[in-house]
């Protein structure tokens, strides 16, 4: 039987047009994962010592314990993420569980919209904030604290300084778990525009199919012909 409500091509099965955002979503809640237990902050710095010899260090952490702001700075950001990542397994849970009719709902398009939000704000929170951070702490352990003349921590996430002096280079910035936290951010993103495309070219239901019109039967000769008026020869007169 032929159908007559679908105009184009067959529409492909649920389980391979959700693959995408589903694979997306899995990629965005490992890194995350791996971001909170990995450093989102590190100092480095050489310098070349009176002796002769060279120096250099790194110090990389998830949490800065010589202050309140500092610690707080880190604290906030570590929190927007573990919530982003909580939303964002629900989120997969809701595609996997609707998508099974091929409709996917409305709810995980919503969630994966806010665990991207929730893992992008994390990084770039922890970036306004700490300079600021660093400085409030510093000023308060030490009353006669200036802020230096040249780049610095206390002015800049990402920044380096050389001084030529005392033959030293130091340099800041965010370390992997802080880039993991950007890359989980964009594939989340990637699995919302996969969502909201399949949502948008999704196949319409199809229609029953359509009787044939009746065909008008024509009109039904009569049963026997119509008797012709005979002419003959008029009446006899009497």
């Amino acid at each position: 039987m032929q159908d007559y409500g679908q105009t184009g091509g067959a529409a492909p099965p649920a389980s391979a047009k959700w693959k995408l955002p589903v694979i997306c979503m899995l990629v965005g809640i490992i890194l995350m994962s791996i971001a909170l237990v990995l450093p989102w902050y590190q100092m480095s710095y050489e310098y070349d010592s009176s002796e002769g010899t060279m120096g250099a260090g790194a110090d990389q952490f998830i949490h800065m314990d010589s202050g309140d702001q500092t610690k707080w700075s880190f604290v906030m950001s570590e929190t927007l993420g573990m919530v982003g990542l909580v939303i964002g397994v629900i989120a997969l849970m809701f595609l996997l569980i609707s998508s099974l009719g091929g409709q996917p709902s409305k709810m995980p398009m919503i969630f994966t919209l806010i665990a991207a939000i929730l893992c992008i704000l994390a990084p770039m929170i922890l970036m306004a904030t700490l300079p600021g951070a660093f400085e409030a702490d510093a000023k308060e352990a030490n009353d006669d604290w200036e802020q230096p003349d040249h780049d610095a921590y206390t002015k800049s996430f990402f920044g380096s300084y050389e001084d030529k002096e005392d033959d030293s280079k130091d340099s800041w910035g965010g370390d992997v778990g802080w880039f993991l936290a950007i890359v989980a951010f964009v594939m989340f993103l990637l699995a919302f525009i996969f969502i909201l495309r399949g949502k948008k070219t999704q196949a319409p239901a199809p229609m029953p199919p359509q009787q044939p019109p009746l065909q008008q039967q024509p009109p039904q000769q009569p049963m026997y012909p119509p008797q012709q008026p005979q002419y003959g020869a008029p009446p006899p007169q009497y």
